[in-house]
């Protein structure tokens, strides 16, 4: 909700879909949106502090991620985590 709406009101949409061998996850929103390393959204290379580990911690456990612009505006991110046996 902070980086979408820059601090102002707006909806965050989350759906999950649980499978014998995956969990999906996709996040959209329609707020400012952004792209990963652009000036303002986060860069995998920078340092991470509060409040901007978010994807890294996504990047760091999930099996797939996409990150990608929504045509009405915002933002979806949709990340893929397989289960084991």
């Amino acid at each position: 909700m902070r980086h979408a709406y820059d601090g102002g009101e707006g909806v965050v949409e989350i759906l999950y879909e649980l499978h014998s061998d995956r969990l999906v996850v996709e996040v959209t929103d329609t707020g400012e949106g952004f792209e990963p390393g652009a000036k303002g959204g986060p860069d995998p290379d920078e340092e991470l502090s509060e409040g901007g580990l978010g994807i890294a911690i996504i990047r760091a456990l999930a099996d797939e991620l996409e990150i990608t612009d929504r045509s009405g505006g915002g933002s979806r991110l949709r990340f893929v985590k397989h289960l084991g046996d």
